[in-house]
């Protein structure tokens, strides 16, 4: 009887620790995307950014106020228009500023002049911000910059509003191999100056900081971002992979799906590091290429059921693979606003509010 009593015991605990975890899992499986964008800044009127090309040849990628965006007033109407479609925040191409030694110059580049913007603007409530550092070549951090830096960089960590995750301040990197350019190559010397600026964060009040870097597919590079001693692993926009194996001058956009969810897969299964995937939606940079020059291939049919489709796509497969995500289920768009690229969400005189309808339509 006693042993009965025992077994039935014993059955019921494992029936309640089963259902709290398999509650705990469903929780977590069926947790909302925190879906952002990628936000660059070449719409002061101070850059060469607003090309003749697009001003003349692309009117549908203009938005609503003109090319100029970046001023207050346009600024919190992009505020309130990315939170009405559903995204979380909004992720800021950073430029260092020219200054070798004013770090008070590090942030002052007019390409971070949006950041500014939204740092003060009366809505900004209503999104998060994080930062990806622009550190390709032209832009490649000097080593001995790098305290002064990470001094810059928890300022901002420090805002309210800056986006976290595992409760710590995101920061990415857009150049792997820029940044190893910048530490003699070494990747111990990158591992040593990224736990530097966490401990910097931490002497801050901050928890720390979650380091990130955007790389490819290739196993290489993965293994090399794992050696450096980054915590997280993204993409900026995968086009190139959209277009390998066609040689058409355009390609459809659909097939841009399948290939995103192909790197998606292999950074996932391969990287040995929380992900979070970049969703490329168009790419097509004809108002940047020289005239004259032979146009570089570009994706046709960009509206708003392939938005909606995308967005589709990267819920589909972070749910398939929630264990490969950050435990926030972040996800990024490629992009708010790269107009000379081909890639945007800004309504615009043309297209309207389209775009974000994919975007929201695709959240629901």
């Amino acid at each position: 009887m006693m042993y009965l009593i025992e077994k039935i015991v014993v059955v019921v605990l494992c029936q309640i620790i089963l259902g709290f975890t398999n509650s705990c899992y469903s929780q977590q499986a069926g947790k909302k995307v925190m879906l952002g964008a990628y936000y660059f800044d070449g719409w002061t009127g101070k850059t060469s950014h607003v090309s003749p090309a697009l001003k003349e040849r692309f009117p549908e990628r203009m938005p609503y106020g003109g090319w100029e965006t970046s001023n207050m007033s346009s600024i919190e109407r992009q505020i309130d228009e990315a939170a009405n479609a559903g995204l979380s925040f909004f992720s800021f191409c950073w430029y260092q500023g020219r200054s070798k030694t004013d770090s008070s110059d590090f942030g002052a580049n007019v390409m971070n002049n949006a950041l500014r913007l939204y740092l003060n603007a009366s809505n900004r409530e209503r999104l998060k911000f994080n930062i990806l550092v622009v550190n390709h070549e032209g832009y490649l951090i000097d080593s001995a910059q790098w305290p002064a830096l990470s001094d810059y960089w928890c300022l901002l960590f420090k805002n309210p509003f800056y986006l976290q995750v595992d409760g710590k301040p995101l920061i990415v990197f857009f150049g792997l191999q820029s940044l190893l350019k910048s530490f003699s190559g070494d990747p111990e010397k990158v591992k040593t100056a990224l736990n530097s600026l966490r401990d910097n964060a931490k002497s801050k009040g901050l928890r720390g900081a979650t380091i990130g870097v955007c790389v490819g597919a290739g196993e290489f590079e993965l293994n090399l971002a794992k050696k450096c001693g980054f915590d997280v692993l993204t993409n900026y926009n995968n086009h190139g992979n959209g277009f390998f194996g066609n040689t058409n001058e355009e390609v459809p956009i659909d097939s841009m799906r399948i290939k995103d969810i192909k790197v998606w897969d292999i950074i996932g299964s391969k990287g040995g590091l929380p992900f979070i995937p970049a969703v490329t939606l168009n790419w097509d940079k004809r108002p940047w290429e020289r005239t004259g020059t032979t146009y570089s291939q570009r994706f046709s049919g960009y509206s708003e059921r392939s938005v909606k489709s995308a967005v589709v796509a990267c819920k589909n497969w972070m749910a398939k693979n929630n264990s490969r995500t950050v435990a926030e289920k972040i996800a990024v768009l490629y992009a708010w606003n790269e107009y000379g690229e081909g890639a945007w969400l800004t309504p615009s005189k043309m297209l309207k509010d389209s775009l974000l309808r994919g975007v929201k339509d695709g959240l629901k």
